[in-house]
């Protein structure tokens, strides 16, 4: 039986490599990887695209690192030789020093072409090398998944939970309008979709058109986030899945719950997916105020605001769960 690993110091470079898709949510290609480590844990994962200033990217992360207190990082690259050595190397030794000087230590720097089990890795500094276990079976995947997480295969796959699906047909939306004139509407539909994430399942599409109509509330809409920490990860597949059938404003309310859900639940590419998609749809929709939520969660990635600050917003939507008569677990249980 494998010994678990209490400090992050003691991983070596297999494993710190193969637990990288975990903390991504994805399998990562022709990227840059941070893993900062703070007080002997995993502070912190970034990626970066190659294609970028380098500069103004490493003074950025620097200052993020430092005002998080991160004691060390490692640095992977993934992607072929060919890039590797034609501007990749040179991305890493700028971050890397600008890393040195906020007095972050640069622990060690790998690369490999390709982050699978079985792959290899070349230590670019000992010019050491090792194969990459199977990142499925590493403690942080399976940490993850038991979290209610999803490791996808690729960056591509991570946006396709964004596709849009067909929208609710006329009749559908004219049933919901009139159940939307009953005094129960916000409640009943709240308790419906409270039933969805206990149970984690998705509704049927018809549910997709009351909840366009619950979003044109504003406490109702607050109560979203509420009846979320039910079960944070099952909210945030919910909300996604109902988003996928709806347009413009009322698309954007859902992926930004949903956005503010995964941002809180670690998963920080996957909720910057759906913050795009959130401000997209509502910049087509020039008809509605633009969602404050959304603002909030684009500074929390632009600032790298900490997850412990934006569950703040979950102390808000219980208190407006509880208006319409729900009670949920305390924001201070996660």
């Amino acid at each position: 039986m494998t010994a678990v690993v209490t400090d992050a110091d003691q991983l070596g470079t297999s494993d710190f490599i193969a637990s990288i898709p975990a903390f991504l949510g994805y399998i990562p290609d022709d990227r840059m990887i941070l893993m900062f480590n703070r007080n002997g844990k995993i502070g912190m994962v970034y990626e970066a695209e190659f294609d970028q200033p380098h500069t103004s990217f490493a003074e950025r992360i620097a200052a993020i690192a430092a005002r998080e207190r991160m004691r060390s990082v490692r640095i992977v690259l993934v992607c072929d030789f060919r890039r590797a050595y034609r501007g990749a190397m040179s991305f890493a030794d700028t971050v890397g020093e600008h890393l040195d000087r906020a007095g972050i230590a640069v622990a060690a720097r790998a690369h490999t072409t390709e982050l699978r089990r079985g792959g290899s890795w070349t230590d670019l500094d000992h010019q050491t090398s090792g194969a990459i276990p199977d990142p499925a079976e590493t403690w942080a995947a399976v940490c993850a998944v038991a979290d209610g997480h999803i490791i996808l295969s690729g960056r591509d796959d991570s946006r396709a939970r964004f596709a849009q699906l067909p929208e609710p047909d006329d009749a559908t939306r004219a049933r919901a309008a009139l159940e939307s004139a009953h005094p129960s509407f916000y409640r009943t539909t709240l308790r419906e979709l409270c039933r969805h994430i206990t149970a984690d399942t998705i509704p049927r599409p018809d549910v997709a058109a009351r909840v366009a109509l619950l979003t044109a509330n504003d406490s109702a809409r607050h109560a979203l986030i509420g009846v979320a920490l039910l079960d944070l990860p099952a909210a945030a597949q919910l909300y996604t899945a109902l988003a996928a059938h709806l347009r413009g404003i009322e698309r954007a309310h859902l992926l930004a719950a949903a956005a503010l859900i995964y941002y809180i639940t670690g998963q920080g590419i996957v909720s910057y997916d759906a913050i795009t998609q959130a401000t997209a749809a509502a910049r087509a929709d020039r008809t509605k105020r633009f969602p404050s939520l959304i603002h909030f969660v684009s500074t929390a990635h632009e600032r790298a605001i900490t997850i412990e600050d934006a569950t703040i917003l979950l102390a808000n939507g219980q208190l407006h769960a509880a208006k319409f008569g729900i009670d949920v677990p305390d924001p201070t249980d996660h």
